[in-house]
């Protein structure tokens, strides 16, 4: 982006607001300002509920496997907001190509390799520094469909009408208060075993309350 990066959010006249977190271009690790000495959310471990298993043979780059490819990167530049802040489209996550003087851009990415329909799901998760594993973040990833707000993940279905790309528009990062975040782990892992398990058994249930527990005391 040439102008939108140096152009900040106006900051909140909230005391407790989160502050701006910078991302490199070719990077999805992001990293506090050097002034800052704390993040507001205080640092927890995320153990893993399942393993999550990736094909080796799909990190390679052999043009017969299907890949997904980003055609338009979240901005570099994005603050957390509390649910209060959040206004229209304020505060939305735009492209990094974006540009208040001309037309907004948003995170696409592309199916390649590819026949026929199929879902894209955006989810906000976190790298576990302590293994291989992406685990659920306690921050909300909301999407904005005309007045009502919904919590990742988000599915869009793609195909070869529009090329297999998928287009995330009116997403926002919801901060999480300290004070809630076991309970935003605990709604968002239930609801990933729940979907292993009609995964697994071919039909959905509720979860058993030993499955519950267990959520708990990975949250």
């Amino acid at each position: 982006m040439n102008i939108y990066p140096n152009v900040l959010t106006p900051p909140s006249s909230n005391e407790d607001s989160p502050v701006y977190h910078n991302m490199d271009n070719n990077s999805m690790n992001f990293h506090a300002p050097d002034n800052y000495d704390a993040l507001p959310v205080a640092t927890f471990d995320i153990l893993p509920q399942t393993p999550m298993k990736v094909d080796s043979s799909m990190m390679v780059d052999n043009p017969n496997n299907p890949s997904l490819h980003f055609v338009e990167q979240p901005t570099d530049r994005f603050r957390f907001r509390y649910k209060s802040e959040m206004a229209g489209t304020h505060g939305s996550l735009t492209g990094i190509k974006s540009d208040k003087s001309r037309k907004q851009t948003y995170p696409t990415v592309e199916l390649r390799n590819f026949v026929g329909p199929v879902i894209i799901r955006c989810s906000i998760y976190q790298h576990n520094v302590k293994g291989e594993d992406f685990m659920p973040h306690a921050h909300r990833l909301i999407m904005k469909r005309g007045k009502e707000e919904h919590d990742d993940p988000h599915d869009l279905i793609v195909g070869p009408e529009d090329g297999w790309r998928a287009t995330f528009h009116g997403m926002g990062i919801i901060h999480t208060a300290k004070k809630n975040i076991v309970s935003e782990l605990m709604r968002k892992k239930k609801q990933l075993k729940m979907e292993y398990i009609a995964r697994m058994e071919q039909r959905p249930r509720e979860l058993t309350t030993a499955e519950k527990l267990e959520i708990k005391g990975l949250a």
